[in-house]
């Protein structure tokens, strides 16, 4: 009797102990909750123009993007784009919501607004895949494969 209740307490701190270490690898820099910047999409790394062209030298760029991930649950996301048709025009999109962390999936939903006139938003639930650099986001903000004209997702990368 006294060997199979040592034997479960072992048990409960090793697996104690396993919990522990995976904690302090997410806190490394293995998922969120954190501060990401936007580096890639797909493979190509940012900026990227042009996207969606149908004449060289128009269509859209993306120059950048936020997304912070809050130990509260709360999120806030940000991205940088320019659109270039006869002139070009600068267009920030911004997002405020929650979040929630499934296993290898961090669920996300939010509300987002072109930020020069935020009386107007989106709801919008999407979701992003915890990668060893960050995150791996295949929709965010509205810009996905529909403005994208592929799959490629979005390279959040984990900032210091």
């Amino acid at each position: 009797m006294i060997s199979s209740v040592v034997r479960l307490l072992s048990v409960g701190l090793l697996l104690a102990g396993c919990r522990g270490a995976a904690r302090e690898a997410e806190a490394a820099g293995g998922g969120p909750p954190g501060r990401y910047a936007l580096g890639a999409i797909g493979e190509a790394r940012l900026p990227i123009t042009g996207v969606g062209a149908l004449i060289p030298g128009e269509g859209m760029s993306v120059r950048g993007g936020r997304l912070e991930l809050r130990p509260d649950g709360r999120m806030a996301a940000h991205l940088d784009l320019l659109w270039t048709d006869s002139g070009t025009v600068s267009v920030a999109r911004g997002a405020v919501g929650r979040w929630e962390r499934r296993g290898e999936v961090v669920l996300l939903d939010y509300r987002w607004c072109v930020t020069a006139r935020c009386a107007d938003s989106t709801a919008a639930r999407d979701t992003a895949r915890v990668t060893a650099a960050g995150l791996a986001v295949p929709e965010l903000l509205g810009l996905g494969p529909r403005m994208l004209g592929s799959g490629r997702p979005l390279g959040f990368h984990r900032l210091p």
